[in-house]
């Protein structure tokens, strides 16, 4: 595994202060090649958050904790870390199913 130099949270906290645009810009396009990627292999993260996204010395973007993954069939299970689940994972608590959307809206 690739040495990372810490999530994308520890670098906030770190630094204590904001990131610059083009910063938040290329972790934000790092986030998403790399969900592209996961959705393409028919799998969903579930709990995508500051503390899942890692960065390498290079600046290159990692995603972690695949624990909550699960095959994008729709999903059944409440699975997540609460304040960053999306609202739909929430609201299938009724309906008992959402897809690959919860990564990313």
């Amino acid at each position: 595994m690739e040495y990372c130099v810490g999530s994308a949270s520890d670098i906030l906290e770190v630094h204590k202060q904001p990131l610059l645009e083009e910063e938040i810009s290329a972790i934000c396009e790092g986030v998403l090649a790399g969900l592209s990627y996961l959705h393409s292999l028919g799998r969903i993260h579930r709990d995508i958050k500051a503390g899942n996204i890692l960065l390498t010395d290079a600046g290159v973007v990692k995603l972690a904790d695949f624990g909550s993954a699960a095959i994008k069939c729709p999903a059944k299970s409440f699975v997540g870390t609460p304040y960053w689940m999306a609202p739909e994972v929430i609201l299938a608590m009724d309906e008992k199913q959402y897809d690959s959307k919860v990564d990313i809206e």
